[in-house]
């Protein structure tokens, strides 16, 4: 939304629609921008050279999915299913790739503050160790209390394909959760096996090398488990 909204002034334009509603980040945006002291263009200036030093140090893919999902002047940024469809792979995975990027981010302001004196201002209310999303901080709750992927979905009133993207999130964070009760042992030996040998991260040609019966969830959970972090 920062992004969206400061490359628009930039051109002076105040009159876009912007890619979310909810008026917390509205706001925060706003209180932002007024409390700045740096010129609209030294603002945009420093926040390019601060992402840029920073996604320098991701994969140049990962990078790039980050940068074509963003939305700014004249531009509107890929959705998820349009960049799965670019660059060939499952939309949960592009999914889990933002994320990670995100959490990067995340990683490298809290390590080296000073060094990004406008980034850091976005984080200085996280506290958590290892920065969830909120929702899936709560799908977390409900799975620590035993209760299964389809009673967290039903719970949540969310698709059990959303509840699916938090569990992987979990996976790729945070390092004790276990993904045993989701892939059985042998069936995460059989799909690490058919990575390794297609060197591949593209769920659709290792759900073609391995068992019928395992689900394309199964593999990012492995995938995000074992090859992502």
């Amino acid at each position: 939304m920062f992004i969206q909204t400061i490359s628009n002034l930039q051109y002076f334009q105040k009159g876009f629609l912007p890619i979310t509603q909810d008026p917390e980040t509205i706001q925060w945006v706003k209180a932002y921008l007024f409390s700045q002291s740096y010129s609209r263009e030294e603002l945009a200036k420093r926040l390019f050279n601060e992402l840029k030093c920073i996604l320098t140090k991701c994969s140049s893919q990962n990078a790039d999915v980050f940068v074509q999902h963003l939305s700014g002047y004249k531009r509107i940024g890929l959705t998820k299913s349009q960049l799965a469809e670019y660059y060939k792979m499952n939309e949960h995975y592009v999914h889990l790739l933002m994320i990670s990027v995100v959490h990067q981010i995340i990683e490298q302001i809290s390590e080296c503050r000073s060094e990004f004196p406008v980034l850091q201002q976005f984080i200085q209310d996280v506290h958590m160790t290892v920065p969830l999303t909120a929702s899936t901080v709560k799908t977390y709750e409900w799975l620590q209390k035993g209760k299964s992927l389809k009673e967290v979905a039903r719970i949540r009133r969310l698709k059990e394909s959303t509840i699916e993207d938090h569990i992987a999130e979990l996976a790729l964070f945070l390092p004790n959760f276990t993904i045993d009760d989701y892939v059985k042992v042998e069936d995460q030996k059989e799909i690490m096996n058919a990575f390794e040998a297609l060197n591949t991260n593209q769920l659709k040609e290792i759900k073609k090398r391995v068992s019928d019966h395992l689900t394309y969830f199964q593999i990012r959970l492995v995938l995000a488990k074992c090859v992502t972090n």
